[in-house]
């Protein structure tokens, strides 16, 4: 409900009602459509208590805040009249005349008011600078000061690096209602918006970083009202002596000498080991290479371990001699890996020459529907190996336009590979092109391209969909995640794409899939002078890279059959190179079953019973420390040795996998031989506690070191075989059926 404390039928039919909480209302009868006028608009308050139409079409509303005027073409309240006897006006009675005066009582008596005269509020004048100071000191004119002159009489000031930290002073000299004048300012290039800081009269700005900037303030009256003309100033930062463009002109010319230097002592050293016996040179250039990649990738996140670690075993296993399975196969998984790692530390170096803002534009003409079947035809074979049904659409034949191909050429690769990366085999993949003549993200005059890359693949989390273009960002970061990655890739190709004034956006397609959208503005007119560049021959960039890794054959998983006695070890990692790679180390010793992540891994052990588990930690559905703890916990495995891979190091990442139950925990990279040795001493562990304890009948469960689930579990079958000791049809069918479990878990359990 609403409170009406006045209303009155204005000439053009509209009715006003003055209200208690709602402000001003306009309610149209013709169509029931309510305006209301409250301080969004310039009215004070929410409360008015008279309301009335004036000869001139304005409309007067009393309240405790005084009278005002309010304009109602324009909606607003544009002007307060400050009259006296205002405040004591509340619930007094109001009439306008025939001669168009408009009378108000108050505690003081009646008030009357002619429109006609009644002036409003003027503007109070524009600002002046009274004062600049550095660190909170008044600087002083002079030849070696930074002012020269008054601050009132200086138009731009500069400052050396160091003194970027400096307040303005400034009024508007108006002196008549001086304390209701409010301000605001705004440093362009630094600030987005104006600063409204009411009556202050100083503006501070720190730590500006180098460059020019414009230094603007206004003033306006009690009611917001703001004077157009503005006081300002231009401040020039001076960058340090070490950053100025003749600096970097000496750093190149280092670097060239420095890179020079290094380069000739290389060739030296190069044609002086030419010089040595073959075998001694293998050697040191294999001491070379392990010692450089160990120092490099020291500290690099779990994504280059596990490259690292297929590369560097079977090269240690060959150099040492005791390489024995398929070398064409292994070399292979190497290549695949090290294309792996080349990719990944090329987009940090991209990364980070864009984040330090030293990467710029090299555009030439060339055209751009060429280029991207280009692009388009690096993927074909993939597609034809996975069934992808993949799909090239564009609305026009030619397309010339000035692009940096280079960079345009990071971005498409990298959204493709996203495609192929999430979209099963057998599904379906779509670039299209097509050209817009006006586009309001990024029209240059000349109309944008439009480029689309659509897949039919899982689709990205609607809540992670703001976030997929963030540095380091990943759409899915915990340790089961189904694709592996950096978090850079997509942030790349925000970087790239708004280097050349372009935009980039995904969502989610309707029924199934994803769609990358990039807008690129066409022609040369959003380029500066420095940034074209005579053309460049795309076509070769790349194009042994994007071959090389189609032509290398994926690992396919031929399972063995199982026989024979060796011990049965169970290889759990969704790499399937890294499988490869077990099996090579440990298939002539062992016999070997396989998952590819967690579940598999888990349903497998339950089914097998196998003598010893290797698991990787970082897997997808199940991660090594959960699949741990339920081999752990559950009677039917519990007594299972368990290894798990890590590409984490450090201590914290070391408790973690050994709290959960794990006998071993091994880092990535490791060596082949350590592998080896640490499977043989777990089985042979086991094997010695066998042969001990079955010369010791009946068994003592306080004689052995066990797992609280493994002593239940032999107390339970003790205690079965006890109860029917003296029973002749009791068999294995029916103990196994005691215990829970089929004859053949049974059978490697108790063993």
């Amino acid at each position: 409900e609403r409170k009406i404390f006045s209303l009155f039928e204005d000439d053009a039919g509209f009715i006003w009602q003055a209200t208690d909480g709602d402000g001003i209302v306009r309610l149209d009868p013709a169509n029931g459509e309510e305006t209301v006028i409250d301080q969004t608009n310039g009215y004070p308050g929410s409360v008015c208590y008279g309301i009335i139409e004036d000869n001139y079409g304005y409309v007067w509303i009393t309240s405790t805040e005084g009278i005002f005027k309010l304009d109602p073409k324009k909606g607003s309240v544009s002007k307060i009249l400050t009259v006296p006897g205002s405040d004591n006006i509340r619930f007094r009675p109001f009439l306008k005349t025939s001669d168009g005066l408009i009378h108000f009582g108050t505690m003081n008596g009646m008030l009357s008011l002619d429109p006609s005269i009644v002036q409003d509020y003027s503007l109070p004048p524009a600002p002046v600078f009274t004062d600049f100071q550095l660190f909170n000191e008044k600087v002083a004119i002079g030849e070696n000061s930074v002012l020269s002159t008054s601050i009132l009489e200086t138009k731009e000031i500069t400052l050396k690096h160091h003194q970027n930290v400096f307040t303005l002073e400034y009024i508007s000299p108006y002196f008549e209602e001086a304390s209701k004048i409010n301000y605001a300012f705004k440093l362009e290039g630094f600030d987005e918006d104006w600063r409204e800081v009411g009556n202050q009269k100083t503006a501070t700005y720190t730590n500006l970083n180098a460059g020019s900037y414009y230094f603007r303030v206004k003033a306006s009256n009690q009611n917001h009202a703001w004077n157009p003309q503005e006081a300002s100033l231009i401040i020039t930062v001076l960058p340090a002596l070490w950053k100025t463009w003749w600096a970097y002109s000496f750093y190149l010319v280092l670097l060239g000498l420095f890179t020079y230097f290094i380069v000739a002592q290389f060739i030296k050293r190069a044609q002086l080991k030419t010089k040595m016996q073959l075998d001694q040179l293998e050697l040191e250039k294999v001491k070379e290479m392990d010692h450089l990649k160990t120092q490099f990738f020291a500290n690099v996140s779990h994504e280059f371990r596990t490259p690292l670690t297929l590369i560097l075993g079977p090269l240690k296993q060959i150099y040492e001699g005791n390489f024995k399975g398929d070398l064409h196969r292994v070399a292979g998984v190497m290549i695949r890996n090290s294309m792996r790692l080349l990719h990944l530390v090329n987009q940090l170096l991209d990364f980070s020459k864009l984040e330090a803002g030293s990467a710029t534009l090299q555009a030439s003409i060339g055209d751009l529907v060429e280029f991207m079947r280009t692009m388009f035809a690096a993927f074909e074979s993939t597609a034809q190996n996975r069934r992808i049904r993949y799909v090239f659409q564009s609305e026009i034949s030619s397309l010339p336009t000035y692009l940096d191909y280079e960079k345009l050429e990071k971005v498409i690769i990298n959204l493709l590979s996203n495609a192929f990366k999430f979209t099963p085999d057998g599904g379906k993949i779509q670039l299209e092109m097509r050209k817009i003549d006006h586009h309001t993200a990024a029209d240059q005059g000349e109309g944008v391209v439009e480029v689309r890359i659509v897949d039919n693949g899982q689709g990205i989390p609607v809540d992670k969909l703001p976030h997929i273009f963030e540095r380091f960002y990943q759409v899915d970061s915990s340790s089961t995640r189904i694709q592996e990655g950096t978090g850079i890739g997509l942030a790349l190709a925000k970087e790239l794409i708004e280097l050349h004034h372009g935009t980039i956006s995904a969502s989610n397609n309707q029924k199934q899939g994803a769609t990358f959208v990039l807008h690129l503005p066409l022609g040369k007119s959003y380029l500066q002078e420095h940034e074209i560049v005579s053309r460049k021959d795309y076509r070769s960039i790349n194009k042994v890279d994007l071959k090389v890794g189609p032509l290398i054959p994926e690992y396919v998983d031929e399972s063995k059959p199982l026989n024979g006695d060796n011990p049965l070890v169970l290889i759990i990692d969704d790499n399937k190179d890294m499988r490869l790679y077990l099996q090579e180390i440990l298939g002539e010793w062992y016999q070997l079953i396989e998952a590819a992540n967690g579940n598999q891994g888990l349903q497998s052990a339950l089914e097998h019973i196998p003598d010893l588990v290797i698991s990787d930690v970082m897997m997808p559905k199940m991660d090594g420390h959960q699949l741990c703890l339920e081999l752990k916990t559950d009677e039917r495995t519990s007594h299972i040795p368990v290894i798990l891979l890590t590409a984490r190091a450090g201590e914290e990442a070391k408790l973690e996998g050994l709290e959960t139950g794990a006998d071993d925990y091994i880092t990535k990279p490791f060596s082949p031989v350590e592998l080896k040795a640490r499977v043989q001493n777990l089985i042979e562990l086991r094997q010695r506690l066998r042969e001990q304890f079955s010369k010791n009948f009946p068994l003592q469960l306080k004689d052995v070191t066990i797992t609280s689930t493994d002593q239940q579990f032999l107390q339970r079958t003790l205690d079965i075989l006890e109860i029917h000791r003296s029973d002749t049809d009791f068999n294995s069918d029916a103990f196994a059926l005691e215990v829970g479990m089929s004859r053949s878990q049974l059978h490697r359990k108790l063993k």
